[in-house]
């Protein structure tokens, strides 16, 4: 169990960091086609894609939807099911 959390936030971390960078990059090419003509950009962009993708495959959907969950539960005032139905969300 502690290999498959220590998995999960290092998937987290690269698919976070390899597709800022890759946005960035993406970015500058819609801004400048130019950047593609510097050496290895195209083939950067690809790599940083591929890993990004197989980072985001790595990462359970039960944690993806469950976060999304979570997150949307935060600004409902009443969840029906719950013991607790009013659910106070923070401004």
């Amino acid at each position: 169990m502690l290999f498959c959390m220590q998995r999960l936030v290092v998937c987290r971390h690269m698919a976070f960091f390899t597709g800022s960078i890759l946005a960035v990059l993406i970015i500058l090419t819609v801004i400048d086609e130019d950047v593609l003509s510097v050496e290895h950009v195209l083939a950067l962009m690809t790599i940083l894609g591929l890993v990004m993708t197989v980072c985001r495959v790595l990462i359970p959907n039960e944690v993806r939807c469950c976060s999304f969950v979570t997150y949307k539960l935060q600004y409902c005032s009443f969840v029906p099911g719950l013991t607790a139905t009013c659910v106070m969300p923070s401004f």
